[in-house]
């Protein structure tokens, strides 16, 4: 295997930090659209490297307190490993690492059987109640509200690149219709946590969807990862699981998806009571929040990550449909505890 000269550098630079020896070999894991993840490895032993895209220690530093007081209350978070200075992450030309244990056992999926469902709703639940009235110093708070002039302005950053563009092609024009929709809706409807009813009162995990989490052969939850350390409601976060785990599929509303959610549910509830009302202001809040995240715009325009394209087809059906069918959507999911 070919290392260029920055990998070359960045592997000698772990082998000191970690007194691990041999370290020989690199090479990119796709874990999300907006990090750079990789696998190194030594003649004996590998090990799963996270490039962190915050450069700022304090934020590393709660995300490691977050995921030591999970651990310490039964959620199975893996930790990363302290290196020689007694630190859980390293600074290499100027970015930010975590080395972690590569666990052989790990079985991300995409696709879940009704018990891998309801263990996945189990698990959150679980990290909701130990989280709940957790208040770690200085953690990150959900947007209490989101002012849609605020959110005006970033799209319109976009649109001027956009805009600037003589041959748009294809997937310019699905941004486009998209990006249509967000300024249709933000002026419908504001993002205020205090007049949905959600209450940012449980440290939560913050990213909880298939890539972070993964199953034994038994189909339960053995492994999470990824913290980002929010503090939240935690019906917000449970309506942005249910989007991302039950209805990331081509055809998000279809009957399919909707059974797989009453599993989800399930689960959850078995740990954690629900309310419809509560659900609810929790599906209606991610809905409105949708609206004012243009992240995937912003990649693509602004910092020149195309990965996300990836994402478009899907997300601009999901967006045109909720957009018209909220309502019908939400009287569904809460029905079905």
């Amino acid at each position: 295997m070919h290392i260029n000269n920055e990998n070359k550098l960045l592997l000698d630079f772990i082998q000191k930090e970690y007194s691990i020896k041999d370290i020989n070999s690199i090479e990119n894991y796709k874990l999300g659209f907006l990090s750079d993840s990789f696998i190194v490895g030594s003649k004996n032993d590998k090990y799963f490297l996270k490039k962190y895209r915050s450069r700022h220690k304090d934020a590393l530093d709660l995300i490691t307190k977050a995921s030591l007081y999970f651990s310490k209350h039964s959620i199975p978070v893996i930790m990363p490993i302290k290196n020689s200075r007694d630190e859980y992450d390293f600074e290499f030309q100027s970015n930010k690492y975590s080395l972690f244990p590569f666990v052989k056992d790990i079985i991300c999926k995409s696709r879940l059987t009704n018990h891998e469902l309801e263990s996945a709703g189990k698990m959150l639940a679980k990290i909701h109640l130990a989280g709940k009235q957790c208040s770690l110093e200085n953690s990150k708070r959900t947007t209490q509200s989101v002012e849609k002039e605020f959110t005006l302005e970033r799209i319109n950053k976009v649109v001027e690149v956009l805009n600037a563009k003589v041959h748009k092609n294809e997937t310019d024009r699905k941004f486009m219709q998209m990006i249509d929709l967000y300024k249709m809706m933000i002026n419908k409807y504001d993002f205020d946590m205090e007049k949905l009813g959600l209450i940012s009162d449980h440290l939560t995990h913050g990213d909880y969807h298939l890539r972070n989490i993964s199953f034994d052969e038994s189909g339960n939850v053995n492994h999470i990862f990824d913290l980002k350390c929010l503090i939240s409601s935690r019906f917000l976060e449970l309506a942005r699981s249910i989007s991302l785990i039950c209805f990331d599929t081509t055809n998000c509303f279809c009957d399919n998806n909707f059974e797989k959610t009453k599993h989800y549910l399930a689960g959850y509830k078995s740990v954690y009571p629900l309310t419809k009302k509560g659900l609810r202001a929790g599906l209606m809040g991610y809905f409105i929040k949708n609206f004012h995240s243009i992240w995937m715009e912003e990649e693509y325009y602004l910092k020149n990550n195309k990965t996300v394209a990836d994402l478009l087809d899907r997300s601009l059906y999901k967006t045109k449909y909720t957009s018209k069918h909220f309502d019908k959507i939400a009287e569904k999911i809460t029905n079905l505890i």
